[in-house]
């Protein structure tokens, strides 16, 4: 079975402190399934839900994959304009038409990680209302898939906040393992 992963940094595994990207944790849901997994990663740090063009270049690429996993939101949570989840759920429902157009029929999308916001280097005020978004994109999806048929992985409150000590966001190695066995539960209970 064929994954592409599209995602941001933590996805990618592009700033785990101590580590390598192969402690990202699409690289360990493996060691949680009974099926052996080809994992496409083509994720990176930084990314936003707005990019549609990359999300069209990482599918031309990949060819076929069973399953796409689509795991963004992080980084819209900076959005402070009010709007944070109406346009990362718009930008997601883009992308979900773009795959499916590619004839993708199994498409998961991967709900946004906590963050440990004691760690981040902000005023309280913007601490708290990246929480909210974070808490809001969640609820966002949710909805969104139940309404669009599609299958969706909730991350929020998964992740120990004692793995983001670095920098509140990128949870290290050992943070990683629950991320990729709730991701591997997801996909046992959707193939029952």
């Amino acid at each position: 079975m064929r994954i592409l992963f599209f995602g941001d940094s933590i996805c990618a595994g592009s700033d785990i402190p101590a580590g390598t990207a192969s402690y990202a944790w699409p690289y360990i849901v493996p060691e949680f399934v009974k099926w052996p997994l080809d994992i496409v990663n083509k994720s990176r740090g930084g990314r936003p839900t707005d990019s549609i063009d990359e999300f069209r270049e990482a599918l031309a690429s990949t060819g076929t994959a069973d399953i796409l996993a689509i795991a963004l939101g992080a980084n819209d949570s900076r959005d402070f304009t009010g709007a944070c989840a109406a346009t990362a759920t718009k930008n997601i429902g883009e992308m979900v038409q773009i795959a499916r157009t590619a004839g993708y029929s199994c498409i998961v999308i991967v709900g946004p990680y906590n963050m440990n916001a004691g760690c981040w280097n902000a005023n309280e005020a913007s601490r708290a209302h990246r929480v909210r978004n974070l808490v809001a994109l969640d609820e966002a999806y949710a909805d969104f898939c139940r309404q669009s048929r599609l299958d969706y992985v909730s991350m929020y409150g998964v992740v120990p906040e004692s793995s983001m000590t670095h920098d509140g966001v990128h949870p290290d190695p050992p943070g990683n393992r629950p991320i990729a066995e709730r991701f591997a539960a997801a996909l046992l209970e959707f193939a029952r």
